[in-house]
């Protein structure tokens, strides 16, 4: 169970907090030297890791410590709260950063000396608290979770972490921070997913203590941001119901995200915003509402409260949303905390109001909505109103238990379990009930809406009913359950067409009805719901019926590692020349729209335009109009006019075209341009040619 905090807040002498704070601070300054120590000596990931547990880590354990929440909490869900504490502890010395024009190393210093400053105001931690086994069984799931996220680790590709990684190292390599000197594109407008970089700034402070190149040394991020999600979930089960059901659904979690349905669960992209806001910030809230209804007017979990709804807000804004949802029908139905649900409410509305204001407020025009663009959206009685229930149910026969024990748990077993079953109730009624789909796509669009299936806080319900059941079936007697946890694991593998095609999403709707309709009549009959204690049953035995239900699809998963292919679009002997020319003001380059999107990721450049897919949040640079130039640019039959006015309206400083094109031809006679790099036949990649834009000759 958790603590109860009834210490007096005890002050330090002043003598004693200066010995402290010198303590700290050489503590502070010897952890960030042995950050770069690391790098020289072994491999990156580990130096990275151990990058992360300085720039995030420390600072997230003084905001825990400091909001005296180890002392309420217990020591797993305290440590589960420094990913939230430590990111949201960059957002005031970020913001000041940006006002004033500061450095990032400026920054990153201030997070630091913040850090140090915060620990020495706290009394010594008392290790003798620590439940040691637990603590233990924590320790080795984030090893075991770190290991398996470094095998499946792959290069930075092709893919959303070139973005990333771009901001990243723009964070890093500019000499006065501004929202539009992190652009892709010169002096452009924010991104509307990222328009505030706040996890890109605490990564790019482990990355800059590791060393490295920016963009390899982001991608080395990866074993320590799985790490986070067996610790995340397992907390969030504990303060549901209990450690068993806290390991359960950590086994639950890290496999759904080992063998994902949709692209952002994949463990090799944890550290990507997106999938990082999932598996680690979602599961951050649902414990945080979960304690707030123990004890709603504690100060540290109603600023936690507010903390995971500002970080989620500005890492993914969009994913406010299902986060939103989970607290709604947790508070509504304990009718605690309310005042703390409308602050995070408020918090949301401004936090978006500013990304619309900075990101989409006067943008041109966008074309109209495609209606043919409906891939996962489900039919019920021919109306296409909400997510398909093949999405929402992706063949995991663990989801369809806990979907199907929602309107039991709301009703059944004394209402005992209610808290657990809204909790997965809310984000779900997001993509199930009819005609919330038609709600959401107005604010999000389609293709965010299409995700919300993945935000649905499943594991806990189903690791509850599997506890419910090890509870029910003591020792021998556990042989039973065990023998049904085979067979039916055996019976979702084989994916019997109608239960997961014909009829899923008719099933899928009628139980979020039934659901929203218990929910509502609890809320207004005012039939108190309160946090239920921990369940007694032991970890092993909810394991084990746990691995039986998975064991089937897990023995017939393939677990190799699927290396990339193809041919790469830009050598590194391009990616190295660019490099060494990316002083700022960064230089910007014209291409191609995919090599110009793997350069904005590998080097420190602005490109006019990428392809489609990766400019649809920033409509303040008009995207149409810039990918038109850069291909009437690239069309040999353009005049030099034409060319010399897309050079002067977008600053171009290079321009990078196929080596053996018609264009690469037509180009080298171009007196305006000067070729000063050419690929060599001895690359693997396209081969490629760099022109300099020369200085427009007066009467030209």
């Amino acid at each position: 169970m958790a603590r109860v905090d009834t210490a007096p807040l005890t002050v330090l002498s002043a003598d004693r907090l200066r010995r402290r704070l010198a303590v700290h601070l050489a503590g502070v300054l010897a952890a960030a030297l042995a950050t770069r120590a690391l790098a020289e000596l072994l491999p990156m990931e580990i130096a990275a890791g151990w990058g992360a547990l300085v720039a995030i880590g420390l600072p997230g354990w003084a905001a825990v410590r400091l909001l005296r929440l180890d002392r309420r909490l217990g020591t797993a869900e305290a440590v589960a709260l420094v990913p939230l504490g430590g990111i949201a502890a960059w957002a005031p010395p970020l913001a000041l950063g940006f006002l004033t024009g500061l450095p990032f190393v400026a920054v990153l210093i201030v997070v630091l000396v913040a850090s140090a400053v915060g620990l020495a105001l706290c009394e010594p931690f008392r290790p003798e608290l620590v439940e040691r086994r637990e603590a233990a069984g924590m320790g080795l799931a984030a090893l075991v979770a770190g290991a398996v996220g470094w095998y499946y680790q792959g290069g930075i590709g092709a893919g959303d972490a070139l973005f990333h990684a771009g901001r990243v190292r723009k964070l890093i390599e500019l000499d006065s921070l501004s929202l539009s000197g992190i652009s892709t594109y010169l002096d452009g407008a924010p991104h509307a997913g990222y328009a505030f970089p706040l996890l890109h700034a605490a990564q790019a402070g482990a990355v800059k203590l590791a060393g490295g190149d920016p963009s390899a040394t982001y991608v080395s991020l990866v074993p320590v941001f799985v790490c986070l999600v067996p610790v995340t979930v397992y907390a969030a089960g504990r303060a549901i119901a209990g450690p068993a059901v806290g390991a359960a659904a950590a086994l639950l979690a890290c496999w759904d995200a080992l063998v994902p349905g949709a692209w952002p669960l994949s463990l090799q992209w944890t550290e990507q915003p997106p999938t990082f806001t999932f598996v680690v910030l979602l599961p951050i809230g649902v414990l945080v509402i979960h304690e707030l209804c123990r004890t709603p007017e504690h100060r540290g979990l109603q600023a936690s409260w507010l903390a995971i709804v500002g970080v989620v807000a500005f890492v993914h804004p969009t994913y406010v949303f299902p986060l939103l949802a989970i607290g709604t029908g947790v508070l509504l139905v304990s009718r605690v905390g309310l005042r703390t649900l409308l602050a995070g409410y408020a918090l949301g509305a401004a936090i978006l109001g500013w990304i619309w204001w900075q990101a989409l407020a006067g943008a041109p025009p966008a074309g109209a909505f495609n209606p043919t663009y409906r891939s996962g959206v489900g039919k019920v009685f021919s109306h296409t109103v909400m997510l398909s229930g093949q999405a929402i149910l992706a063949h995991r026969g663990a989801f369809l238990i806990a979907m199907l024990a929602i309107p039991v748990l709301l009703i059944g077993f004394g209402r005992r379990y209610a808290l657990a079953a809204v909790t997965m109730l809310g984000p779900f009624v997001l993509v199930a009930l009819p005609g919330a789909l038609a709600l959401l796509i107005p604010i999000v669009n389609l293709a965010q809406a299409r995700r919300f299936w993945i935000a649905v806080p499943w594991p806990y319900v189903a690791a509850l009913v599997v506890a419910l059941v090890a509870a029910r079936f003591p020792g021998r007697r556990l042989a039973i359950p065990a023998a049904a946890a085979l067979v039916l694991s055996f019976l979702f593998h084989l994916r019997f067409k109608p239960l997961w095609n014909t009829y899923a999403s008719e099933l899928c709707a009628l139980v979020a009805v039934a659901g929203l309709g218990i929910a509502l009549w609890l809320i207004v009959s005012r039939r108190r719901v309160r946090a239920v204690p921990h369940l007694a049953a032991g970890a092993l035995p909810v394991l084990l019926l746990t691995v039986g239900l998975l064991s089937v699809p897990a023995l017939g998963h393939d677990y190799s590692r699927r290396p990339a292919t193809g041919r790469p679009g830009v050598s590194r002997q391009v990616i190295d020349y660019l490099r060494a020319h990316d002083e700022a003001p960064f230089p910007v380059v014209l291409a191609d729209l995919r090599p110009a999107y793997t350069l904005s990721g590998q080097a420190a450049v602005y490109v006019v335009a990428v392809n489609e897919g990766h400019m649809r949040a920033e409509p303040k640079i008009d995207p149409p109009a810039r990918r038109a130039a850069v291909n009437q640019f690239l069309e040999p039959a353009t005049s030099d006019k034409a060319r010399n006015a897309v050079l002067d309206r977008y600053h171009v400083r290079y321009v990078m075209v196929e080596r053996d094109s018609d264009i690469s031809a037509t180009l080298a006679t171009d007196p305006r341009l000067q070729q000063v790099f050419v690929d060599g036949d001895n690359t693997a990649a396209v081969k490629r040619t760099i022109f300099q834009v020369l200085p427009q000759t007066p009467g030209r």
